[in-house]
């Protein structure tokens, strides 16, 4: 009979270990109200505060903020504050899947981001835009079908009219008709004049007043939850400044104080007789110094992601160039870091430098795959797609597996269930719908 030894290894971690990825998740004001908690529960652990003047000089430096005048002051509290229309982008930036885009097509989502209006419209069409950013059209038309996709349903519209049928068409309505007459005779259906309208776009007068009564309960201003008057101000986590030796990186903590053992209390315990007394002073020590140490870690490792994504952003964070492919795992690599390591020394965190403040998110972005020596981006697949289907054979048109098979052929990695998502993004119709007899 064989004996055979099966060893099932399981690696866990200790609560010492959770306690110190959640501080290196935790914000610079977060960090604080933590510490403030372990203060009040541990009297051996001490946050040392600075004096008023300490704290002030302190910020000063590290955000390198003239002192000369208070209109100079107040001009960097207007960088930090962070409008409400910029709460709209970075709720739409997180949406975007970066990694699946080229840099053309991210600089150009960039772009459109930043002409979206006070109410995240863009009333310019797809050709005026195209004229202004130097984009080919179908670029333009793709990036913006990009953007429309994304939540709220509505955003990037072109006219409240246009919104309202974004937000009809994402609830499932495919009458052409119907998404036309809100689109363009918005006013004539808000002002009852339901026979205009059914001649206008070829429907019934009882179409066109079920579709009013749908209309009225869409959102004509769909981005109005980021819409305060109120500023939203960011107290950055790290700042940045250039100089002529280089970068330099500094923590944006000096304000909280520092942090270290409390000496009267270390002191009484090693006085006492008590034993008691003695054992519990050792373990909340213990702990104490576990705390030290984790903050001085997670500064550590703040420190050299943030170096690491300074470096290699220089030109965008200078204004002399765009982002460049960088992604959590590149910093991974580079650092000789585990990527949820860096995913969560950067999450929730801001840097500061002279052109403005960043969520550490932001600079980060990366290539889309591809099979070959060039990178192929989606919107380059779209165009290959649309141009493959005005040059089919009418009479004998392609199915979306040969499409599928052709662009392989082309080096481009896609499923045939991606093609068919794409052509149905596009509006073009199946294989069957297209043939002509």
């Amino acid at each position: 009979m064989e004996i055979g030894l099966c060893a099932d290894l399981h690696v866990g971690l200790n609560q010492q270990q959770v306690q110190s990825l959640q501080m290196l998740v935790l914000s610079t004001t977060e960090l604080e109200a933590m510490l403030r908690e372990e203060e009040m529960d541990n009297p051996f652990f001490e946050l040392r505060e600075s004096s008023v003047i300490e704290q002030q000089a302190a910020w000063l430096d590290s955000s390198r903020r003239p002192r000369t005048t208070l209109a100079a002051e107040d001009e960097t509290l207007r960088q930090l504050a962070a409008p409400e229309d910029d709460a709209l982008r970075n709720h739409l930036w997180a949406q975007i899947d970066w990694d699946a885009h080229t840099p053309d097509e991210q600089r150009l989502l960039q772009i459109l981001l930043e002409c979206l209006d006070e109410q995240g419209m863009l009333t310019d069409s797809a050709q005026e835009l195209a004229k202004s950013t130097g984009y080919a059209v179908y670029m333009v038309e793709w990036a913006l079908e990009v953007l429309r996709g994304l939540e709220p349903a509505g955003v990037a519209a072109e006219s409240v009219g246009h919104c309202l049928m974004l937000q009809l068409a994402r609830q499932g309505e495919q009458d052409r008709a119907k998404l036309d007459a809100v689109r363009n005779c918005l006013e004539d259906l808000a002002r009852g004049r339901f026979g205009v309208v059914a001649q206008k776009c070829g429907l019934q007068p009882a179409q066109a007043r079920d579709l009013l009564r749908r209309v009225k309960l869409l959102d004509p201003n769909p981005t109005a939850a980021f819409q305060n008057q109120q500023s939203r101000y960011i107290l950055p986590d790290v700042i940045a400044e250039q100089n002529e030796d280089g970068w330099t990186i500094e923590i944006n903590d000096k304000w909280m104080g520092s942090v270290g053992l409390s000496d009267y209390y270390c002191r009484m315990a090693h006085q006492s007789d008590d034993p008691q007394l003695r054992e519990y002073a050792v373990k909340k020590i213990a702990h104490a110094k576990f705390v030290i140490s984790c903050v001085e870690k997670r500064r550590s490792t703040l420190e050299r992601v943030v170096r690491c994504i300074v470096q290699k952003q220089e030109g965008y964070l200078t204004g002399q160039g765009t982002l460049q492919p960088f992604s959590i795992r590149d910093i991974a690599h580079q650092l000789d870091m585990h990527e949820s390591t860096v995913g969560r020394a950067i999450r929730g965190k801001y840097l500061q430098c002279r052109r403005g403040c960043f969520a550490l998110s932001r600079l980060l972005t990366a290539v889309a795959g591809g099979s070959g020596s060039k990178t192929v981006g989606k919107a380059e697949v779209l165009e290959r797609m649309r141009h493959m289907i005005q040059q089919e054979d009418k009479k004998n048109p392609m199915s979306d597996e040969t499409i599928c098979a052709v662009l392989t052929a082309q080096g481009v990695r896609i499923s045939r269930r991606t093609v068919a998502k794409y052509r149905e993004m596009m509006g073009i119709a199946g294989m069957f719908q297209r043939r002509v007899v």
